[in-house]
């Protein structure tokens, strides 16, 4: 039988007791195939044997992915203590590299030879990106805009976080955080100067389109409408819509989606249902062109 010439040693004792044979302490692997192969089993039922071979080669290969299981969770868990250590050695190098407690910032050499060179009056830039993202113009839906948005967050979060990564599908504190940053960065780009001005606790100008909104700046920096519904019991986004600039593309985009989430409902209806989020600066006019692109609604 071919399967007794692969057995080890030790598979071929137990083999040996398996079909009732009598095995002697110190038996030679050799000693033990020509016992298997001399005995009255293996030449009158040798279906016996080779029953007990095959159990015997499945609880080896049974062990080995055993064995390779544990194996490569060892490895796994030698990779985090690594990566652990590496860490630890760049947070002692911070440390040595530190200035200590009794460091004086301000008498040292290079403080010096740097305000010496710099002598003159202390000024104060803004800056910000007066360019809208690219990727808003190339999107033709709001909701895979958002998606798109949310899953570049979450890679920024994760190469940042390595050792902590989030995996799975999209959750609603991600969606909704990629909704802000879209809303940030056009209102950033649209409402530059009334931000300005809200920052400063200036009044706004005249020439304002958003002078009769009472616009405020929320603790996210998000510009939202004000008003008296501040002292309701709305929701926030109820009582102080996010502004959405009328003449940009995520502006038509927001449209066409409530439009057709609502089963592309009218003006008066599709506009009601966006200001439970959104204030669009001239809604009414910006809603109806949008509406009149609707092949579904002119059909």
């Amino acid at each position: 039988m071919s399967g007794i010439a692969r057995l080890k040693k030790d598979e071929l004792r137990i083999v040996a007791e398996e079909i009732g044979l009598v095995v002697n302490e110190g038996m030679k692997k050799s000693e033990l195939r020509r016992l298997i192969e001399d005995s009255d089993v293996f030449k009158n039922d040798n279906e016996a044997v080779k029953s007990a071979v095959e159990d015997v080669l499945e609880n080896r290969n049974k062990k080995s992915d055993q064995d390779s299981e544990i194996e490569i969770e060892r490895l796994k868990i030698e990779r985090i203590k690594l990566e652990l250590q590496l860490a630890q050695v760049k947070a002692n190098e911070c440390l040595v590299n530190f200035p200590g407690d009794n460091y004086d910032l301000h008498n040292s050499e290079l403080y010096q030879r740097e305000r010496k060179d710099h002598q003159g009056e202390p000024v104060c830039l803004l800056v910000h990106n007066s360019e809208i993202l690219p990727i808003i113009n190339k999107c033709s839906s709001f909701t895979k805009l958002q998606r798109i948005i949310a899953w570049c967050m979450r890679f920024k979060e994760n190469a940042r976080n390595p050792l902590q990564r989030t995996t799975g599908n999209l959750t609603v504190p991600e969606l909704s955080a990629a909704l802000i940053c879209l809303v940030r960065s056009v209102q950033f780009v649209y409402f530059s100067k009334d931000i300005q001005c809200i920052m400063k606790g200036e009044k706004l100008s005249n020439s304002s389109k958003l002078l009769n909104l009472s616009p405020f700046l929320d603790e996210k920096n998000v510009l939202r409408v004000g008003g008296r519904l501040q002292h309701s019991e709305l929701p926030l986004n109820h009582k102080h819509p996010m502004l959405i600039p009328n003449n940009c593309n995520i502006c038509d985009l927001i449209i066409d989606h409530y439009h057709v989430f609502y089963l592309h409902t009218g003006v008066e209806a599709t506009l009601a249902n966006l200001r439970t989020q959104f204030w669009i600066t001239n809604g009414r006019s910006t809603v109806k062109r949008v509406l009149h692109k609707c092949l579904k609604c002119l059909k």
